[in-house]
């Protein structure tokens, strides 16, 4: 056994005979058999403080390094993981488990909690979160021990959950918060990125800064335009600045910056880590010549204090002297597109976070005048308090003034560890006020024992079927005789269904370089004599600076003068790209000009995934002594008559 707590013992035979006890048959057995991660099971892995707190948020998530997945062998299907009793069965699948999963993703702040949560789950005592990459969720729980943005971290009056699930869903929640007056959270996009006349927060991110990196691939270029697309969001990757060293040379410019980051999920076994660099972040943008992996940066993501100020520790920002004059890395003029984004949705989301924030929040309403009610239980600042021997029915009616824009799953609610009341029930309408039942775990064995976690997280699921399909009110109803002892609801938090795709598996270990073309040519490079012969033209001088092979991919071929023009043999085409490796242009030239110039613009790929954009030009000159002249690339050489 890993688990250093020695009332462990003690409150594994408890919650093992209370197992007996339960008439499930799923459970029948140890919970170790159902929930192999469980806390106190053979294969947990202890490692990282349980509550982290005080500090900057940088602080917050050194304290929780060391933390790693549990039962890493768990691959469905895989005959080695015997304790696994569905292998084929996705929802029992345990890649990411152990300590980060209750911790992480469930928001379990002590041990038995997390114990407590295994229960439950293995006895079908609610519907949790699945087992998934938990990049995003790292975040999610460092913000909210850090109390920033929000006192919650990204809980807010629009977004009433601390835990954000994917990469894609916290971009958007910068993007909303940023449209928002008085919002505190602002979103950087990779081309708002820029190193003259730096702006921290706004042009520039600073340490604690929030980084997306996503898979990107480049397509054809046009004209002087060069198109990437993103890949979808399940090659995303959260992360997160720690430190930053801003390098200026002696006359003051910035030519690169370097940071140290921080993130979840990452490295073999998948872990809570801090140990990687890079040497500068506006190169690893899609503008840039480096890669991490086979992704790029996205954009940045700002926390702000209550005056819209960026939130950082000035500290982790530091300023480097060079020596002599340095510049910024070469960047090519990029358009991106991201076939992902659904600006409908957004623009609902936003409509409704805006909406809502005008009118001061959701309402809530209480059907006994006895009962301080206000708000929503958000784990910090408000609580509803329930005395003990309660004569009268209460209900609880939380409105959201409008129909929510995304399916609602369900609610949670975590009363405090002194008492665990029963017997209450949940239901949820849409904007028409007609309720419908939601289901509430049956949780009355476990109120029988006087041992109890510090908070009793309780799962209430919505239909799944979508009886609502935009929910707008949620009653609580507690029965009279409900509160045997005096009850504390310490957090009610809304579980959203976005549609959003999980984050990346598996993660990128470092950056690398893309293939250098500063120094591309072609060969040959000036043909002669103007036979009206196609010329096979070979790219050379692109080199790797890892050493990596690279690839050559034909992307275009352009010429000075039009294709079928007077005095040039009014042969067509030009130029032909065979199998988009090989370069074909023909010898020839219009007699009445000042030579013909091609340039051929290519992709060049190493084996990492990293990919540049270079250009070579040919030409053909008027005669042997004359140099040809580029009058500009207007006509595109592989044009068909």
């Amino acid at each position: 056994m890993k688990i250093q707590y020695d009332p462990f013992c003690y409150w594994r035979m408890i919650w093992l005979l209370l197992l007996l006890m339960i008439s499930v048959p799923a459970v029948a057995m140890a919970e170790c058999d159902y929930e192999p991660d469980a806390v106190d099971c053979p294969c947990f892995s202890e490692g990282g403080v349980w509550d982290p707190s005080g500090g900057y948020i940088q602080d917050v998530a050194d304290q929780t390094f060391g933390t790693v997945v549990s039962c890493t062998c768990c691959d469905p299907g895989d005959p080695s993981c015997d304790w696994d009793p569905w292998p084929l069965d996705p929802d029992k699948n345990f890649v990411n488990s152990g300590k980060p999963y209750y911790q992480m993703v469930l928001g379990c702040d002590e041990p038995f909690t997390a114990f407590s949560m295994a229960v439950a789950i293995a006895g079908g005592m609610g519907d949790f979160e699945g087992r998934t990459a938990w990049c995003t969720e790292t975040v999610s729980y460092w913000h909210k021990h850090a109390h920033i943005p929000y006192p919650e971290g990204y809980r807010t009056d629009w977004h009433q959950d601390w835990q954000v699930y994917c990469a894609a869903d916290l971009v958007y929640w910068y993007i909303h918060e940023s449209l928002l007056e008085n919002g505190r959270g602002r979103w950087i996009s990779w081309d708002d990125i820029s190193y003259e006349d730096i702006e921290l927060g706004i042009n520039l991110p600073v340490p604690g800064a929030y980084v997306p990196i996503r898979g990107l691939q480049l397509v054809h270029p046009v004209s002087d335009w060069y198109d990437c697309e993103w890949l979808d969001w399940e090659t995303g990757h959260s992360l997160m600045v720690n430190e930053m060293w801003i390098h200026t040379d002696i006359l003051g410019s910035v030519c690169r910056v370097e940071v140290t980051l921080q993130e979840g999920n990452s490295g073999t076994p998948p872990r809570v880590r801090h140990d990687r660099t890079w040497g500068d972040i506006l190169d690893l943008t899609p503008g840039g010549a480096s890669w991490i992996g086979d992704r790029k940066i996205y954009g940045f993501g700002i926390d702000l204090d209550g005056n819209g100020n960026p939130i950082y520790d000035p500290a982790r920002l530091h300023w480097v002297s060079e020596s002599g004059i340095c510049s910024p890395p070469g960047h090519r003029t990029v358009t991106t597109i991201d076939p992902q984004w659904d600006e409908q949705q957004f623009q609902k989301m936003a409509t409704y976070a805006s909406l809502i924030r005008s009118e001061g929040g959701p309402k809530v309403q209480c059907s006994s005048g006895s009962l301080k009610i206000d708000g929503i239980p958000d784990g910090a600042n408000t609580e509803w308090h329930f005395p003990a021997g309660l004569t009268e029915e209460v209900e609880i009616i939380i409105d959201l003034l409008y129909g929510y824009p995304v399916p609602i799953r369900g609610i949670e609610i975590r009363w405090d560890g002194g008492s665990l009341p029963l017997g209450y029930s949940v239901e949820f309408a849409g904007a028409d006020g007609e309720y419908h039942e939601a289901v509430v775990p049956d949780l009355s064995l476990l109120g029988q024992f006087q041992f109890h976690p510090k908070e009793y997280p309780v799962s209430c699921t919505f239909d799944p079927g979508g009886a609502v399909d935009a929910v707008r009110f949620v009653k609580v109803i507690f029965p009279e005789g409900t509160f045997a002892a005096d009850a504390v609801l310490k957090e009610l938090r809304f579980r959203y269904d976005t549609g959003s795709p999980e984050d990346a598996q598996e993660h990128p270990e470092g950056t690398h370089l893309g293939p250098d073309c500063a120094n591309a040519y072609a060969e040959p490079m000036y043909l002669w004599s103007p036979n009206h012969k196609f010329q096979k033209i070979q790219i050379k001088g692109v080199t790797d600076p890892e050493g990596s092979p690279v690839n050559i991919k034909i992307a275009s071929i352009t010429q000075d003068e039009p294709v079928s023009g007077l005095g040039d043999g009014d042969k067509v085409p030009d130029g032909i790209i065979e199998n988009e490796t090989t370069a074909w242009v023909r010898a020839e030239r219009s007699g009445d000009g000042n030579g013909r110039v091609y340039e051929i613009k290519f992709i060049a790929s190493d084996a990492e995934g990293g990919s540049s954009i270079g250009s070579v030009n040919v030409m053909v000159q008027l005669n042997k002594e004359q140099q040809s002249l580029d009058d500009g690339q207007y006509y595109d050489s592989t044009q068909q008559p």
